[in-house]
């Protein structure tokens, strides 16, 4: 699969795994977006690779909601967020637009 020139969004980006596998995505020529939810980690990691940074703050909000009601109500409403932002930015994404991701060959 060809990285460079691909864009590259990782959670956990401002440290551990997740900050290696920024270097390693922005090292082979990715376009990288750098989410944690520590905020100065993640943006030293940004700075350092020439990425995007975004904090994740939509967890925290859950678990803090999650904590607060005693409910899994708000967890469960960030994952269908998340993934209703994720299902259109696959069809709106001129790389992923009229491709079929299920097939192996026309996923990467």
């Amino acid at each position: 699969m060809e990285i460079k020139g691909q864009a590259a969004l990782v959670t956990g980006a401002g440290s551990g795994i997740g900050a290696d596998v920024a270097r390693h995505l922005a090292k082979a020529g990715a376009k990288v977006a750098v989410l944690d939810v520590n905020k100065e980690a993640a943006e030293t990691v940004a700075k350092e690779i020439g990425g995007i940074l975004a904090t994740a703050i939509g967890p925290v909000i859950a678990a803090g909601l999650t904590a607060a009601t005693g409910s899994w109500w708000p967890i469960a409403v960030m994952l269908i967020v998340y993934s209703a932002i994720t299902l259109i930015s696959i069809r709106l994404a001129p790389e992923t637009r009229g491709r079929d991701l299920v097939d192996l060959e026309d996923a990467l």
